[in-house]
């Protein structure tokens, strides 16, 4: 089930039109609501929690304001401008109307002039040309809600992480860590109830974790389904996490060190890791006496917590104790946001 509100400008009777076409053409399976109402969204938005939040034409600063504190607490925005790009470039000063460019899941363009306009804006590439059967003659209201279902499923698919529900995540770390140690006998439960299988699928090809996580569930002898694709929207400048080439403790430090401090941090690294932890042969005190000289020991130290907790590193394999600190909390946000629009 899919919930959608379409917050609609004021006064504006083609743009409600359109919406309302719009909610009378989904199947079952997506609920829709309207409003015009700045105040009506808002209280819409705390109470009813929809899944979207699609913002239509240029809203005034109140309705933008909805959905920008809408996207704070995890409701997914699209924009359909509806032509008015002229009134976004004039408000960018007093309004967060590009802010919400820069992170809608996706704007839908009613035609390729609109598409090339919203393009050289430069905040998003994830633009969608859906033509509007009200103002064109080249498609219909059918066609049309058909190719936005098909964006409200794309939105619904992308970041998938935070939207992992708790049997998921622990489901998760105990794939990786079967899959890493390649024995089931490191788990403290090889029960995985019943976790979103789907959803892993899509965060382990993302990740670049998907070898351990299939690895994980042959060690297991999972019941799992095989993967159904399912085409996602990724973050502005996102490329997927190769292996490093280095497998050795200290050059993967350096490559973790560089990538939290471009927030680029993939659960891919964290593997690799784990992986040269549990299986090289190391002299802890000479690796600590490294990372110490390379100014990377109280990073270390955190990212053994990290391992902790999204791996299952356990404490026998760390050379040292692992810190939970103000800068274990930042690696988290980055690994949490890695695929965060």
């Amino acid at each position: 089930m899919i919930k959608v509100l379409h917050l609609c400008p004021p006064d504006n009777t083609m743009i409600a039109q359109y919406a309302d076409m719009v909610c009378k053409g989904m199947p079952d399976g997506v609920t829709c609501s309207m409003s015009n109402d700045a105040r009506q969204a808002a209280a819409f938005c705390k109470e009813s929690r929809p899944d979207i939040l699609h913002l239509h034409g240029y809203s005034d600063a109140a309705q933008q304001k909805v959905a920008e504190s809408a996207r704070r607490t995890g409701i997914r925005i699209i924009l359909s401008p509806h032509g008015h790009l002229h009134a976004w470039h004039r408000s960018a000063a007093t309004t967060p109307s590009l802010h919400l460019v820069s992170h809608a899941y996706a704007i839908i363009a009613q035609s390729h002039m609109e598409a090339d306009a919203l393009a050289k804006l430069g905040r998003s590439s994830r633009i969608e040309t859906i033509p509007n059967p009200i103002i064109t003659k080249t498609t219909t209201a059918s066609h049309m809600v058909g190719q936005l279902l098909t964006v409200y499923r794309k939105v619904m698919a992308s970041d998938m992480l935070a939207l992992m529900d708790k049997p998921t995540r622990t489901a998760l770390r105990l794939l990786l860590k079967a899959g890493i140690t390649g024995d089931r006998r490191w788990l403290e439960t090889i029960d995985l109830g019943q976790p979103d299988w789907q959803r892993l699928y899509l965060y382990a090809e993302y990740e670049g974790i998907s070898e351990t996580l299939f690895s994980g569930i042959k060690v297991l002898g999972a019941d799992a389904p095989s993967p159904v694709a399912q085409p996602i929207y990724l973050p502005h400048g996102y490329q997927k996490p190769e292996p490093s080439p280095q497998q050795e403790v200290m050059p993967l430090m350096q490559t973790i060190q560089d990538e939290t401090d471009s927030k680029q941090l993939s659960l891919l690294r964290l593997v690799e890791l784990d992986t040269a932890l549990r299986f090289q042969s190391l002299d802890e005190d000479v690796l600590m006496q490294e990372l110490d000289a390379a100014g990377m020991k109280p990073l270390f130290a955190c990212i053994l917590q990290i391992l902790k907790e999204q791996t299952g590193l356990d404490e026998g394999f760390m050379p040292c104790e692992p810190t939970d600190n103000s800068t274990t909390e930042e690696i988290r946000n980055t690994i949490n946001n890695h695929l965060r629009i």
